[in-house]
């Protein structure tokens, strides 16, 4: 027989009660896990299907279309990358106006476009993954590409579901098909966007460091350097992680900076001083399309104290677990943390950006037992679940005409955009402070090999009682 849950010490008895239910509905699993993985596809045929009829088509007309452009964030960087290959400056203004005819159309030239310039905006060795397929078409990549990322975001995904030990097929499956069905990766996909391919990046090598391949971890984090601001708060938790035991783990920090510093190399090969052109570039990328932090927009100046806070938060909880070992919850839970507050703090924000929430989301889900412990872990929690469930209703009743099709922007998924960042990093600072028991043995230690070193392949572990 189960013990009962203590109910929380709450002045008022009528919100204790309610407190109380909302604990039972979540401590109890799922009777049928199965039914999880239909739910999960409802979702996420709903939200494709929104995502196709209301937002590709209405941005992103057909590539055969003459005299129309076609709007693809993979535009700048092929480009960019023709252009380099017949020597000229894939930064500089002929580069540019190209990339902005091709994706506003003929008539349109540098300068001419104030909101969103469709500047090449990466690092110049971000060239190098689209060499090989410079002679094919650009539609014909483009909608290759619309194919490959969702599978990678669907291999990060069941990467991490993998340091879970997650023994249950439908369980797995049903992660993955929640993942995908999430708006940010919808319109990654729609666009084309390389930051689901850093995001992909970015997994492996928290999974290869939970596992002690350091190296293949540094090459790995390196190449996800496209994406800078994704990068650098990871690997600050690594630096900071490895520093604890830097004998044993000092591969990791040393083959990230080597690798980057060969790819920094390369780049100056392909482009001499592409560092100062790419610095203009993103100077001037944020002087039109960055609007500095979530907090900064929301409550200016206060915001940006707040970001700070969170930064210094982030920094002594990372610096008081450095200790832990790779096959440690804290490990995870620490590089999920590092991922939103990274996300939160970006100056960049774009609501596709925010896949990096998915690890956060995961570990929350999954530890969702260790925030029924407290009162505002159960308010947190299921705020920020009604809010992920609003997107898929809302594009549910959009398709079935219940509620009106979107003419401008989709302001109806404005609410869960906004608002699930603050309260993904405030749940994972949460599961970060209690270091909850049960997690612990929700993460068993890795078996050791004979040899005395740990296998760096995890084990999975008997399924979960239901």
């Amino acid at each position: 027989m189960r013990p009962q849950v203590a109910a929380p010490r709450m002045t008022l008895g009528s919100c204790s009660a309610n407190v109380q239910v909302l604990r039972c509905f979540c401590m109890s699993s799922a009777r049928n896990s199965w039914l999880a993985v239909v739910l999960s596809l409802s979702c996420l045929a709903a939200m494709w299907l929104f995502t196709d009829r209301f937002f590709t088509r209405r941005i992103a007309p057909q590539y055969e279309i003459p005299g129309r452009g076609y709007p693809s964030d993979l535009l700048p960087p092929w480009v960019a990358t023709q252009h380099l290959l017949h020597g000229n400056n894939p930064y500089g203004s002929e580069a540019t106006g190209e990339i902005q005819r091709r994706y506003y159309g003929p008539g349109v030239g540098v300068g001419n476009t104030s909101s969103d310039q469709q500047r090449f905006a990466y690092p110049v060795y971000t060239t190098l993954l689209l060499l090989p397929f410079q002679q094919l078409e650009f539609h014909a990549v483009a909608n290759a590409a619309r194919v490959l990322l969702p599978l990678l975001i669907a291999g990060a995904v069941l990467l991490w579901t993998r340091l879970f030990r997650i023994a249950s097929r439908a369980e797995t499956a049903a992660t993955v098909f929640f993942a995908l069905a999430s708006w940010p990766v919808a319109q990654g996909e729609a666009l084309q966007q390389l930051g689901l391919l850093a995001f992909f990046f970015i997994v492996c090598s928290v999974y290869f460091a939970a596992s002690r391949a350091y190296i293949v971890a540094g090459i790995i984090l390196a190449l996800a350097t496209m994406k800078p601001q994704a990068v650098l708060p990871l690997f600050g938790w690594f630096a900071v992680w490895s520093v604890a035991d830097i004998r044993a783990r000092w591969k990791l920090p040393f083959s990230f900076v080597v690798a980057t510093l060969l790819l920094v190399v390369i780049g100056e090969w392909q482009s001499p001083g592409w560092i100062v052109e790419w610095a203009g570039t993103v100077g001037a990328y944020r002087s039109y399309a960055a609007t500095g932090s979530l907090l900064e927009g929301l409550f200016g100046i206060v915001g940006l104290l707040v970001d700070l806070i969170i930064v210094i938060w982030a920094g002594l909880a990372m610096w008081k677990r450095r200790a832990v070992s790779s096959d440690s919850p804290d490990f995870l839970r620490i590089a999920a943390m590092a991922m939103a507050v990274g996300l939160l703090v970006s100056p960049v924000w774009v609501s596709h950006n925010q896949v990096m929430l998915l690890p956060a989301a995961i570990v929350i889900w999954f530890e969702r037992k260790c925030l029924m412990r407290s009162v505002e872990g159960i308010w947190l929690f299921f705020a920020a679940l009604a809010l992920q469930c609003s997107t898929w209703i809302y594009a549910g009743l959009v398709l079935l005409s219940v509620l009106p099709p979107p003419t401008g922007r989709l302001i109806g998924l404005y609410p869960a955009t906004i608002s699930l960042p603050l309260l993904a990093a405030a749940l994972i600072g949460l599961l970060v402070r209690k270091q909850s028991i049960d997690s612990e043995a929700q993460f068993p230690k890795y078996s050791d090999t004979a040899s005395g070193r740990r296998s760096k392949v995890p084990r999975p572990i008997p399924a979960r009682s239901q």
